[in-house]
């Protein structure tokens, strides 16, 4: 039995597949291209980027249930190329393209060239063209996708650094967000399946937990640094597991997982079947893949067992939402490529078919791409009020007026770069989202109170100049006593100066209604 000394080298193949790859993110994008900013939480995104190059606190001087670490792509790309609403495209193009090539490279450990290619593109077109923003869940998929590499890699070549590379890369994904920190078993299982082979085996595991602590280690610094690890502990952890889920009783739970992989089964039947396919091809028979190689004999193990820490991640929602899944797409595009290995002994012409069966997953978005491109659905999109509420507000506020907007529309702060005079741009702790469609006593258990006591007392004492209301759906009335004092503000200090309505991409009536403070 052998194991390869070294892997080979393959440059010129990663240059035509990266050019070949960032053609595929362009042309997915076509459709999309004209809508601008539409997708809510990418405002948010936004939001706390320009937050932290303003010099706020993090927690501190501006709230979220994410890891800080989500912005850290953002960030950089403000500081080289400047702040704009630009950013959530550039660092979403830059991203993928960089995830799909870890894909790639990661197939190409086991598979030749075009299964390799085939791989990536999937990953790439999983529920496209029809991708209206840039999740944080497309961001770890950047990290698993080269976790999964540097973990194959010291599966098929002994090389220390490169298990200590995915663990340095998982402690990297857990600062960017809580569910990622499950992606650390890639590098362990990897170290677990090379038991006998390496002598320094317990060493090597000491250094691989010790590279995963390394960047929580980092970040938990700079945050105690600046004072912000009270904050940080109860809006990270103790807000979700307390008061996210607050109402959500066991059966809600277990629907909206099997709601969030059903809408995933729907929108990518083909991907997500032939991934299944693929997964079974190889826990058959992979033993008939290279039997004479351990190395890689141990990579195929490593891609089965890659399956739990994937589907971990989506488990711990609290609130499902179908974006959730996406970390699934690496996987799936890998196992989707292999999923004609089931079929090997099949008649030729048969066989020749079920290989075209995963080209289907990348064809069918391409052919969406095309229909739109003529038809034009999304090409005069009118907007939903921002753009003119936002001109408003250029036009008349003063440099010294403040700005507060009560509703999930923080792409206007952006868009202004102006900052939120409280801590609490994103309400979402003391004012349930409208997902919760429940009683006042019920919204109310999900509210953080000591957050909920700080934004009143902040409202009462520091009104802003400029309060905008944003409704949609009619669903700006939903109960709870920020939303109570807000309104009571408004009828008692301030004159409305602007109102605008519209219909947003999707189809639901929104109105952006600004209000002044009385001289």
């Amino acid at each position: 039995m052998t194991t390869p000394s070294r892997p080979p080298s393959k440059s010129g193949e990663l240059l035509f597949a990266a050019c070949l790859l960032a053609l595929l993110v362009w042309i997915l994008r076509l459709p999309t291209a004209n809508l601008g900013l539409v997708y809510y939480d990418d405002g948010e995104t936004l939001y706390h980027t320009l937050s932290f190059i303003s010099g706020r606190v993090p927690y501190v001087q501006d709230s979220s249930h994410h890891f800080l670490g989500y912005v850290l792509p953002f960030v950089i790309a403000a500081k080289v190329g400047g702040f704009s609403l630009d950013l959530i495209r550039e660092v979403g193009f830059v991203l993928q393209l960089a995830t799909a090539l870890g894909v790639f490279c990661s197939m190409r450990l086991l598979a030749r060239f075009s299964t390799s290619l085939l791989a990536a593109a999937i990953c790439l077109s999983v529920r496209q063209p029809w991708v209206w923003g840039f999740y944080i869940q497309y961001e770890i998929n950047f990290l698993s996708a080269w976790i999964l590499f540097f973990s194959l890699r010291y599966c098929l070549f002994p090389e220390r650094w490169s298990v200590l590379a995915a663990a340095l890369l998982a402690g990297l994904a857990f600062t960017f967000d809580q569910r990622a920190g499950f992606l650390i078993l890639l590098p362990l299982i990897s170290l677990y399946l090379r038991r006998g082979s390496d002598a320094n085996l317990l060493r090597t595991g000491i250094a691989a937990l010790l590279s995963f602590a390394i960047p929580a280690c980092a970040a938990l610094a700079y945050l105690a640094s600046l004072g912000a690890l009270p904050d940080f502990w109860k809006q990270t952890f103790d807000f979700p597991l307390r008061y996210r889920s607050a109402s959500a009783g066991l059966s809600e739970v277990l629907f909206g997982w099997i709601y969030i992989y059903a809408k995933l089964l729907r929108d990518a039947s083909v991907a997500c079947v032939t991934a299944l396919l693929g997964f079974l091809a190889m826990a058959l028979h992979r033993k008939l893949w290279c039997p004479d190689n351990d190395g890689k004999q141990r990579a195929y193990r490593l891609m089965l067992w890659s399956a739990i820490p994937f589907a971990a991640m989506p488990l711990f929602g609290q609130r499902d939402l179908p974006y959730y899944v996406v970390t699934w797409y690496p996987l799936i595009g890998m196992f989707s490529a292999l999923s004609p290995r089931l079929f090997l002994s099949l008649p030729p012409p048969l066989l020749r078919f079920v290989k075209a069966a995963p080209l289907f997953a990348v064809l069918l978005p391409i052919l969406l791409v095309a229909r739109e491109c003529v038809v034009g659905e999304f090409s005069n999109y009118p907007g939903d009020g921002r753009a003119e509420t936002v001109a408003y507000l250029r036009k008349h506020m003063q440099a010294q007026d403040t700005l507060y907007v009560w509703g999930y529309r923080l792409d206007v702060y952006a868009d202004l770069k102006k900052l939120s005079p409280y801590p609490f741009a994103n309400r979402i702790m003391i004012h349930p989202d409208q997902s919760i469609m429940a009683s006042r006593e019920q919204r109310a258990s999900h509210v953080y109170p000591e957050y909920e006591k700080r934004f009143l007392a902040l409202l009462k004492e520091n009104p802003p100049t400029y309060l905008v209301l944003f409704d949609r759906n009619a669903l700006a009335s939903q109960p709870s006593r920020a939303n109570d004092a807000v309104q009571e503000l408004l009828r008692n200090g301030y004159d409305e100066v602007h109102s605008i309505q519209g219909i947003d991409f999707l189809g639901v009536p929104t109105q952006f209604t600004v209000y002044r403070q009385r001289a």
